[in-house]
């Protein structure tokens, strides 16, 4: 089999993060009588790391995936499930895959599994603990989706027909044994969708004619965002796809398409990120949108982020952002201006208070899920 690289991973999750010798600097940091529970990845330039804090012991743990699992700052994309965390490499014309499991450390290796294939275009990767699925384009002729089911093997088991004649696919979101994703083509026509990993089949199809933006919901249905000038929120179920409630969204705004994997929806508010324009200090600001009310609180990470230089005595970047909403906060991940070693993580509650600042000794790159 032969690949097409140039469509190989919708979105990359790159990872940076630190090293054990630095454990005791980062307890001396935190302000832990503060500090929500929290979990995040990241690499030096030689090291995969993983901190965690748990607010009920104010205890944290510093762990060296290098040493303990074998996996490498190489990685191009980064998938979680309630067990385990997914690493997928790809090197001289094939894919391999660690799986780590998040609480024994326990990890199974599949060096090189999937071989390069010209007749697919690989779009994104994803997998539960038995099978592997890649979303991928038909090459030979029009530009068919499918989702190809694999065994960690490397064999492929079955290929499931999407669509044809489609432009481009949104990353996915695995809950509850289900693979959410979007599709759309070149007449910008929208599509909605899921693969069952457990009975192996397509679900039902939802079509839109505007850009959708979709997430699972606190209550574990899901939330589609379909933009226009008459911008709406819909959930549906998640098993059948049944439209339960449909509701103006005021006011505007410019959600990406595909899927909202920083936000979160618990009726009736949506915790989001609002892109400020450019040119500005922040990409971006947290924001709280009470879908009732239609009223919108931006919160002022500007000025936390200026009080934090300032005690810091240097520049930092925000380059990661989420909202928890077990925790109910938001997180940001920074590095240090000019450093691959230095960053660190930034609470803040709902009210856009600064709960708490932890320094760590690498860039954050992926929050886990609580």
């Amino acid at each position: 089999m032969k690949l097409k690289l140039g469509y190989l991973f919708l979105s990359f999750v790159l990872i940076y993060s630190c090293s054990s010798d630095d454990s005791n600097e980062t307890d001396q940091e935190a302000n832990q009588s503060e500090t929500r529970s929290f979990s995040v990845i990241g690499t030096n330039d030689t090291q995969v790391y993983r901190y965690s804090y748990l607010e009920a012991t104010s205890q944290n743990e510093l762990l060296n995936l290098t040493e303990l699992a074998a996996i490498t700052p190489g990685f191009i994309t980064l998938r979680e499930t309630e067990e385990s965390l997914s690493f997928y490499f790809f090197d001289r014309g094939a894919f391999s895959l660690v799986i780590n499991n998040k609480d024994t450390q326990a990890t199974n290796i599949y060096d090189r599994f999937f071989p390069t294939d010209s007749q697919r275009s690989l779009a994104w990767g994803i997998n539960t603990n038995q099978d592997v699925f890649f979303g991928f384009f038909d090459t030979t002729g029009e530009r068919n989706l499918s989702v190809m089911r694999v065994a960690p093997s490397g064999s492929i088991i079955e290929e499931t027909f999407i669509d044809n004649n489609i432009e481009r696919v949104s990353d996915p979101v695995l809950y509850n044994g289900k693979i959410y994703f979007s599709y759309w083509n070149r007449q910008e026509a929208y599509a909605f969708t899921f693969y069952d990993t457990i009975n192996h089949s397509l679900g039902p199809k939802l079509s839109f004619t505007t850009p959708i933006s979709f997430l699972v919901t606190s209550s574990g249905n899901i939330a589609i965002i379909s933009q226009s000038s008459n911008t709406k929120i819909s959930t549906y179920t998640a098993d059948t796809l049944s439209l339960i409630e449909e509701l103006p969204l005021e006011p505007t705004v410019a959600f990406p398409t595909g899927h909202l994997a920083q936000a979160a929806f618990k009726d009736p508010f949506l915790f989001y990120f609002l892109p400020n324009l450019q040119p500005a200090q922040l990409p971006l600001n947290p924001a709280i949108l009470d879908i009732n009310t239609q009223e919108n609180t931006v919160l002022d990470l500007v000025t936390v982020i200026a009080s934090l230089e300032q005690e810091l005595g240097q520049a930092i970047v925000i380059n990661l952002e989420v909202y928890e909403p077990k925790e109910a906060i938001f997180l940001f991940g920074y590095r240090v201006l000019g450093s691959n070693n230095q960053g660190g993580v930034v609470q803040l509650d709902t009210s856009g208070n600064l709960i708490a600042h932890i320094p760590l000794p690498f860039i954050p790159s992926y929050f886990l899920k609580n």
